[in-house]
């Protein structure tokens, strides 16, 4: 059962928000059940503005937040995501964190639901904020400012799996019953799908490359990336996992080639997309310009061709 600490508040009392830390990974709690009845992490917006401002004091980039809950587990990593490490707020650290508490609770809001589902969602989520650095779980706690130790009992962790969506998040108001049950089992074939294209694309490692910036990072950090959208594959393309997909991180890599802001040309070489401006300079991007991809092959060219040419449009 995962270590779970409580955040200190500013006289080092501890108040009722949790976090566990796993890597240089912060899961932070939910909020959930009813004041007066099993409820838990009420104070979810003071422990997570407490944890940001720590963060930020201390200097350690944030590289990316994801919503963190068992019931969006079946997103790929960039729907998931709700901040990125070119979002990061300059300026006085009160007021960086005021601004990134704000996007990390109104996104998260968003993750999951229906295009049309009703009321505000839910911005008391469990997320997941991956920092940069060489950090020990023990210096990361203390970066944290030492949380205090809990009992590893039930009512003190949370295993991703107590945070339900509302009825409201899984559907939306004319939805028939029958086509939620369709939206289901599509969904649970292609969640399938993804997690073998991922699982054949790592050769069963654990941690493995993105083709495209290269570094070198854990599973729950690259994204299995179809180089041709899923949605315009036949089935047999679909099936071609050696060459369909490529190993792309959450980092950035992933969202850059998604939207066609970078391409492959025919001889492999990252390129800039022509939906990018040229005005507009995209850290990310010049890192990877004019640089070889390394997922580029005979037998996916003419999959990047395809997407190459998608975003000419």
């Amino acid at each position: 059962m995962a270590q779970v600490y409580q955040v200190l508040g500013s006289s080092l009392v501890p108040i009722d928000a949790r976090y566990e830390v796993k890597g240089t990974s912060v899961i932070f709690y939910s909020r959930g059940g009813t004041i007066g009845k099993n409820a838990r992490n009420t104070q979810y917006t003071m422990g997570l503005e407490i944890l940001l401002q720590r963060i930020l004091t201390a200097d350690a980039a944030i590289l990316g937040v994801w919503v963190d809950s068992k019931e969006v587990q079946r997103l790929e990593l960039r729907e998931r995501q709700i901040l990125g490490p070119a979002e990061m707020i300059d300026g006085p650290t009160d007021e960086a964190v005021a601004r990134i508490h704000h996007l990390l609770t109104s996104r998260m809001a968003g993750v999951g639901r229906a295009p049309m589902a009703r009321g505000p969602g839910n911005r008391t989520r469990r997320i997941r904020i991956e920092l940069s650095g060489a950090f020990s779980e023990d210096s990361l706690v203390t970066l944290l400012n030492g949380g205090v130790r809990l009992e590893d009992s039930p009512s003190d962790t949370d295993t991703a799996s107590s945070e339900l969506l509302d009825a409201d998040d899984l559907c939306f108001e004319g939805t028939p019953p029958e086509s939620m049950n369709i939206l289901r089992e599509v969904l649970a074939r292609s969640n399938k799908e993804q997690r073998h294209l991922k699982k054949v694309l790592l050769k069963g490692k654990t941690m493995g490359p993105c083709c495209i910036c290269g570094t070198f990072l854990p599973d729950t950090l690259l994204v299995a990336a179809h180089i041709k959208k899923r949605s315009q594959c036949t089935t047999g393309e679909r099936e071609d996992y050696s060459n369909v997909g490529a190993l792309m991180c959450a980092l950035g890599c992933d969202a850059l080639f998604e939207r066609g802001l970078i391409i492959v040309d025919r001889d492999g070489i990252i390129r800039k997309g022509s939906k990018l401006k040229s005005t507009l300079r995209i850290p990310k991007v010049e890192e990877v310009l004019d640089v070889q991809c390394a997922a580029y092959t005979e037998g996916n060219k003419n999959y990047f061709a395809w997407h190459q040419h998608y975003h000419a449009r």
